[in-house]
């Protein structure tokens, strides 16, 4: 008898960038001779992520959690081209896909959460019409995606995250049920700006009720140690999703992409919470 074939755990990667080479030219960190020029979409993850060996061998991939690219947005103040990403993943998503884009129809069920950019240095006010522009920009099947939002510190200046504008701006995110997933990069700045996280989230706690504490998501220390523990309801479709207690975690394995609350993927010798590599992760 012919030994079956394993079924394999599924996997959920964790931390994922795409983006069309019809919309390259609007990254904040691309040039001409980046190694990460091109596309990268959907059909370049599979190739990279699900086995190559046999057309047979099921698929671990379960699904991924898209990030925010760091598109252009101006110091905060132009917002086109992160709207336009939230549009390009709706497309994913909601399984529209246009021609040239690397996706299918069938890969909407593959996009389990998103986290776009947001502008948290302008203040509340700001954010709220942030906020508005990118539920209208998702449309209501990918904003029910939408779990938290991001905004790169680890190449802005000293104390950015630790402004009254961005603390009050992260109080909002947390009354809202919003996470905020922050990058802290040793490997630039050292340690003061590990201390400077430590701060913001004491500041964003203060006064706030522990239910609308906002939830941090550390998602990068420094390449290529990469760390990211979800809270339960940033992983899954569903307008149920958001509802869940945002502080709730669990450290059980996925089993399936409707079943899984948090995300612990390792290989040999990485820490217990560290996910598996994208397919493609721009700095």
């Amino acid at each position: 008898m012919a030994p079956s074939t394993p079924t394999p755990v599924p996997i959920i990667d964790s931390h994922i960038h795409l983006y069309p080479e019809s919309e390259i030219d609007t990254l904040a960190w691309y040039k001409s001779d980046s190694p990460l020029g091109g596309q990268h979409s959907v059909a370049e993850f599979r190739a990279a992520a699900e086995p190559a060996s046999s057309s047979d061998a099921p698929s671990p991939l379960a699904g991924f959690i898209f990030v925010e690219t760091d598109r252009k947005n101006d110091s905060g103040r132009d917002w086109t081209a992160p709207l336009a990403e939230i549009s390009w993943i709706s497309r994913i998503a909601t399984g529209r896909p246009r021609a040239g884009e690397g996706h299918t129809a069938a890969d909407a069920a593959l996009c389990l959460s998103v986290v776009p950019w947001a502008p948290l240095p302008l203040g509340p006010a700001q954010l709220e019409k942030y906020l508005e522009q990118a539920e209208e920009a998702a449309g209501e099947e990918t904003w029910s995606l939408i779990k938290g939002f991001r905004y790169l510190l680890q190449d802005k200046e000293a104390g950015t995250g630790l402004g009254d504008e961005f603390v009050a701006g992260l109080k909002m995110l947390g009354k809202k049920g919003f996470v905020f997933e922050v990058g802290v990069d040793q490997h630039r700045r050292g340690r003061t700006q590990l201390d400077e996280c430590v701060e913001m989230i004491d500041r964003a706690h203060d006064g706030v009720p522990e239910e609308e504490k906002v939830v941090f998501i550390i998602s990068k220390l420094s390449p290529p140690l990469l760390l990211v523990s979800f809270p339960s309801h940033m992983v899954g479709r569903g307008s149920g999703a958001r509802s869940a207690n945002p502080h709730q975690t669990t450290s059980a394995s996925p089993t399936s992409a409707s079943s899984a609350q948090q995300t612990r993927l390792s290989w040999p010798g990485a820490p217990p919470c560290s996910p598996s590599p994208s397919a493609a992760r721009p700095t």
